[in-house]
C-alpha cells in the first residue's frame, strides 16, 4: 500500500532540479535532521553471536578490483554479475564458472538487477552514469549520462513508477525513467549521499547522507522527513541501506562504527541499534537481505566476519568467518553481498574471486 497522509516539510528547495537547470545543492534551504525517536536507543554494547566456519562451496577467481563495492543476482537467469577493474564478470552459479566479461566504458561500480535488466553504475571518470544490460544475452542496450554529476553511486528501484535513484555525491540523488532511460534530474538532500533503498508498498525513497537518512515520495518526489539514525560523529556519510520489505523495516549500516540501525518503515522511528562489530576496522560495509528467511547478511563485522541478523528478534545470530581466520586477525570472507532467496546461498565479493556459502 502506497504512503497516505505523510507528514510533509513544506517545499523543501525544489524537490527535483530540472535537467537543464542543474543547480549546486543549497544545504541549508534542507531542514537538519530530527532524532527518530525519543530518545535514540543506544546500541548494543555487546556481541555475543557465535562465530562459525560456514561451508564455502566455491571460490571462483573473477580479476582484480581495488574496492569490491557490489555484486548482484539475477534470479531469472541463474548469473551472478561482480565488478572488475574495468567491467564486470557474468558466473553462471550452477556450472561455477565465468560466462561473460564486459567492459564498462566510465568503469564499473554498483550493480542492479530487476526485471531481466541490469544496471550498472559508472565509478566516476568525469561524469556519472549508469550502463544498462540485458540480463538473458549481456548485450548492453544504452548508456544513461546523469548530467551534472560526477559519480554514480548505490542505486535503487521503485518498480510502480518506474523510477531508478542514484546517489550522486554532493549534487544529490539522481532520478532516471526506467522505461525510457532518460535522465530526470536530482533530487537535493543532505551531505555526501550515499546510501539509497526503496520501500515499494510505502512508495519511499530512503537516503543516507552526513547528516541522517532523507524520506522521499517516490511519486512526488517531495522530502516527507529526515531524521537522525544515530549520534555518531564525525559524521561523513552514513553507510548503505536495505528494506526488509516484509517487516517494513529500513536496515542502516553506519559504517566505521560497527553498529546497524534498525528503522520502522512508516513511523520512521529507531526500534533497534545492533552491534555486528568494532569501530575498528570500519564496517560494517555491504547488506543484503534474505525475505525468505527473514534473514539479512551484513559485511564488515567484527574482524571481518559477515554477520547473520535475524529479522524477526532483530538480533545478530552468527558471525561467519573463514576457516583459515586467526583470533586476532581480520580474513574475510567477502565485502559485497548478495544472496538467493530461493536456495538460500550467498555470495561474497571479496578482492579477485567470489565465494559461494551454501544455505546461508
Amino acid at each position: 500500500m502506497r504512503a497516505a497522509g505523510a507528514r510533509r516539510l513544506g517545499v523543501i528547495a525544489l524537490a527535483v532540479v530540472a535537467v537543464g537547470g542543474c543547480a549546486p545543492q543549497d544545504e541549508t534551504s534542507l531542514p537538519r535532521p530530527t532524532p527518530a525517536g525519543s530518545p535514540l536507543p543506544a546500541a548494543d554494547a555487546t556481541i555475543t553471536a557465535p562465530s562459525v566456519v560456514p561451508e564455502v562451496s566455491a571460490e571462483i577467481p573473477t580479476g582484480p578490483i581495488v574496492t569490491p563495492d557490489s555484486i548482484a543476482f539475477a534470479a531469472g537467469t541463474g548469473e551472478l554479475y561482480a565488478p572488475t577493474d574495468d567491467g564486470i564478470v557474468v558466473i553462471d552459479v550452477g556450472s561455477r564458472q565465468v560466462v561473460d566479461r564486459i567492459a564498462i566504458e566510465g568503469g564499473p561500480g554498483t550493480i542492479l538487477v530487476d526485471d531481466g535488466l541490469v544496471y550498472v553504475a559508472e565509478d566516476g571518470r568525469g561524469v556519472g552514469a549508469v550502463t544498462v544490460l540485458y540480463a538473458a544475452t549481456h548485450e548492453i542496450l544504452g548508456r544513461i549520462e546523469l548530467r551534472g554529476t560526477a559519480h554514480a553511486g548505490r542505486m535503487a528501484l521503485d518498480p510502480s513508477t518506474s523510477r531508478l535513484f542514484v546517489a550522486s555525491g554532493d549534487p544529490g540523488v539522481a532520478v532516471v525513467d526506467t522505461g525510457t532511460r532518460e535522465f530526470l534530474g536530482l533530487i537535493p538532500v543532505g551531505p555526501h549521499p550515499r546510501g539509497v533503498a526503496v520501500d515499494p508498498d510505502l512508495g519511499v525513497l530512503f537516503v543516507s547522507d552526513g547528516e541522517g537518512v532523507t524520506a522521499i515520495d517516490t511519486t512526488s518526489l517531495e522530502i516527507l522527513d529526515r531524521f537522525a539514525i544515530g549520534s555518531y560523529r564525525p559524521l561523513t556519510g552514513h553507510g548503505k541501506l536495505a528494506v526488509d520489505e516484509g517487516g517494513g523495516m529500513l536496515l542502516a549500516l553506519n559504517e566505521g562504527w560497527g553498529t546497524v540501525t534498525v528503522v520502522d518503515t512508516a513511523t520512521r522511528k529507531v526500534l533497534r541499534v545492533l552491534r555486528c562489530g568494532d569501530r575498528a576496522p570500519g564496517g560494517p560495509f555491504d547488506i543484503a537481505v534474505d525475505p525468505s528467511a527473514r534473514r539479512a547478511y551484513v559485511t564488515g563485522c567484527r574482524r571481518w566476519s559477515v554477520g547473520v541478523l535475524d529479522l524477526a528478534t532483530l538480533t545478530v545470530v552468527q558471525l561467519l568467518r573463514p576457516a583459515d581466520a586467526t583470533p586476532e586477525g581480520f580474513q574475510t570472507l567477502g565485502i559485497a553481498v548478495a544472496v538467493d532467496p530461493a536456495t538460500g546461498s550467498v555470495f561474497l565479493s571479496s578482492d579477485g574471486e567470489v565465494r559461494i556459502v551454501e544455505g546461508g
